[in-house]
């Protein structure tokens, strides 16, 4: 990844997330559990990564991209790095104002995730 890319990545709106799909029943997650969709990208943009961090109950997905000459808006993955799967009730989609701090100091406290008022719940327990 270039200086460039690094300094200019992003996280997704979350208007800008289309045909998000949970592969999985009303009631059960596992680790084979598949997410997938797709984002609007501008021509010079891609999907870099995905963030799944579990607080709670909750697991939190924050998409990022990047400049790029590719255009990759598709993603999909798997659950099978979420530790203890069983206990979630909801998944949502975070964006806006993820990150704190800048430069080497920039990221973000499991603990904000829900806070932030730009949230979609894509998956929940019935």
């Amino acid at each position: 990844m270039s200086i460039y890319q690094a300094n200019n990545i992003s996280v997704v709106p979350i208007d800008d997330v289309n045909n998000i799909n949970v592969d999985a029943s009303p009631e059960i997650l596992s680790s084979k559990t598949i997410i997938s969709g797709e984002i609007e990208v501008d021509s010079f943009e891609e999907i870099t990564h995905i963030n799944k961090e579990k607080v709670d109950t909750v697991l939190y997905i924050v998409i990022h991209k990047q400049p790029s000459l590719s255009g990759q808006n598709a993603f999909s993955f798997t659950l099978d790095d979420v530790p203890d799967i069983e206990s979630i009730d909801k998944i949502s989609i975070v964006s806006g104002d993820v990150y704190t701090g800048e430069g080497s100091e920039q990221g973000y406290s499991l603990g904000d995730l829900a806070d932030l008022t730009e949230q979609k719940i894509i998956w929940g327990k019935d």
